[in-house]
């Protein structure tokens, strides 16, 4: 054998006909040695079937190693049934061992906790539900969990056994095109998605813990043992995970991994995204002490990001990843649906040239005016004149809003900048508002509706929701996916919501710890909810959410629009 050929465990995968191995068989066809390794690795797998069934020992098997170099016997030749063929590391949450399952003849993996745990029924029993939890995990992004056991007081998990590299072998002195690494990202985000979707977290989201396989899939790997330590690990447990890739919200407890949620991996994303792009940790200093400090302070540099030339969207959705707040993060499943779209629309740009040519000369003028003119961007929130009992007047002063209350809506943004404007009503419907911009040498006035008559309210009655959007218009479907199908919350009939750089401010009078202050806060929830989602797709975004009741029966306003 030579050094392009396949290694041992490599082989392995070919000599059971694992369906992964392809590429092996492919080389063992035109590679003598390897087709002889091959055909002693099945006769080795025989006799390990049979004598899992013999009185005989397992010592008299006769091993012919592939080379002289070949590693010595391992130190355990039987994990419970698991029959031990080679050692595949060791590190400082397990040892990895290549097994072979003798009633199947498979090969698989076996991870064997370094950690004894607790000798108690509580602990072990809460160990074996949690495995067979992970072990219903099914999905072609995960390495599948087999099964889950305990030997000599140590925990291990059984993997699916595949071969491939984890992202720092990878990437080891080199970096992806943002393209690639938004692809790797998303792959894993869908992973996630579907994970948290059936109530697990994975808790460990770095480069060393995704793989691509020999078939060039992604896969998301060791979601097992630490999940199975956090069982029995107390509250005084030290930290776990890697420094520079640790939420800050689990520096600050202090604790185990058990107290990791999902907006834990969601960091975890942007932290390899952030890996991918830069050839570094979020997190990363010369000591774990500095990085552990950085991480309890959320302190993370974004220059290295934007001295690569990552795209400016690519660049946020990274930054909203990386929010300090887990609450400012967006979801797993939110991220896989923008980087599937952002991932398409990078692969149209780049089979156009001229296309990215004509994008990036755009991107350089705007970029030099905004550096010659150094004015940042101007939003406000939106502003609701209502037009009731034939006056005009600002809808704070006149909560709540009313079905047949006639109003406008305005606003000002910085000259030329493109907005969206859309209101949710209190069924959960979306409507996009048409516009009229009237331009001015210090701002645009933006205003609904476009023609002079103000716009009648309709049913249905509830909390409504206008938000304004700065940045580049999206298809309606983005948009769209942006909102969920449930109706905002009820609010309060005297109060009314301002969202500023997702920031929640309460206007009229609310009592404290009342029950209106607990609605009020769970609409500004579901606010944050939708900021989140936009701000994937937009530069800013303002909002506004107020009271809609049935129309009052004293009102007399019933002139024509």
């Amino acid at each position: 054998m030579n050094e392009s050929c396949p290694s041992d465990e490599e082989l392995l995968a070919a000599a059971t006909e694992d369906a992964g191995a392809s590429q092996i068989r492919l080389h063992a066809a035109d590679c003598e040695v390897c087709r002889r390794r091959i055909e002693q690795l099945r006769q080795e797998v025989g006799a390990l079937r049979s004598f899992s069934r013999s009185p005989v020992a397992l010592a008299e098997l006769t091993e012919a190693p592939a080379d002289p170099g070949a590693t010595a016997r391992p130190r355990h030749e039987r994990i419970g049934r698991y029959v031990v063929v080679g050692e595949l590391g060791s590190g400082g949450q397990a040892d990895v061992y290549r097994v072979v399952d003798p009633e199947l003849g498979r090969p698989l993996v076996l991870k064997l906790s370094r950690r004894a745990a607790p000798n108690d029924d509580v602990h072990r029993d809460a160990a074996i539900a949690e495995g067979r939890l992970l072990a219903t995990l099914d999905h072609p992004g995960l390495l599948r969990v087999f099964d889950v056991g305990v030997f000599d007081g140590r925990p291990f998990l059984v993997l699916e056994y595949v071969t491939g590299r984890n992202l720092e072998q990878c990437y080891d002195g080199r970096r992806p095109s943002p393209g690639d690494a938004a692809r790797l990202i998303g792959d894993v985000a869908r992973v996630l998605a579907y994970a948290h979707g059936r109530g697990v977290v994975h808790g460990d989201v770095t480069p060393r813990n995704i793989m691509v396989d020999a078939d060039g899939h992604t896969r998301l790997i060791d979601f097992g043992l630490a999940r199975l330590e956090s069982i029995w690990q107390d509250e005084t447990g030290t930290v776990g995970g890697t420094p520079e890739f640790l939420p800050p919200e689990l520096v600050a407890t202090g604790g185990p991994r058990k107290h990791a949620g999902p907006s834990g991996d969601v960091f975890g994303l942007g932290a390899t995204l952030y890996w991918l792009l830069t050839g570094r940790g979020p997190f990363a200093a010369p000591t774990v002490l500095e990085s552990l400090e950085h991480a309890r302070r959320g302190e993370v540099d974004f220059k290295p990001l934007r001295a690569a030339g990552v795209p400016h969207r690519l660049l946020r959705l990274c930054e909203q990843a990386l929010a300090a707040d887990p609450a400012r993060r967006p979801t797993a499943a939110d991220c896989a649906g923008w980087l599937r779209h952002w991932s398409a629309r990078f692969t149209d740009m780049r089979r156009s040239t001229v296309a990215i040519i004509a994008l990036l000369a755009a991107l350089v003028l705007i970029e030099t005016a905004g550096w010659l003119s150094n004015k940042p961007a101007v939003q406000s929130v939106p502003e609701i004149l209502v037009i009731r009992n034939n006056e005009i007047v600002n809808l704070s002063n006149v909560l709540p809003l009313r079905t047949g209350d006639r109003v406008t809506v305005t606003f000002d943004v910085s000259p030329g900048e493109p907005v969206t404007t859309v209101w949710l009503d209190a069924a959960g419907q979306l409507r996009l508002l048409p516009t009229i911009r009237t331009t001015g040498e210090k701002l645009d006035d933006i205003k609904y509706p476009e023609a002079n008559h103000p716009a009648r309210v309709a049913p249905p009655e509830g909390t409504d929701m206008i938000f304004v959007c700065r940045g580049d218009p999206i298809s309606e479907g983005e948009l769209r996916a942006c909102f969920t199908d449930l109706a905002p919350p009820a609010l309060p009939d005297v109060v009314l919501l301002h969202l500023r750089r997702s920031q929640i401010e309460a206007r009229g009078p609310l009592p404290p710890r009342s029950a209106a202050a607990a609605q009020v806060e769970r609409v500004g929830e579901f606010m944050k909810q939708i900021d989140v989602r936009l701000r994937l797709h937009f530069e800013g975004v303002r909002g506004v959410a107020f009271p809609h009741r049935a129309a009052d029966e004293d009102s007399d306003d019933d002139a024509d629009d």
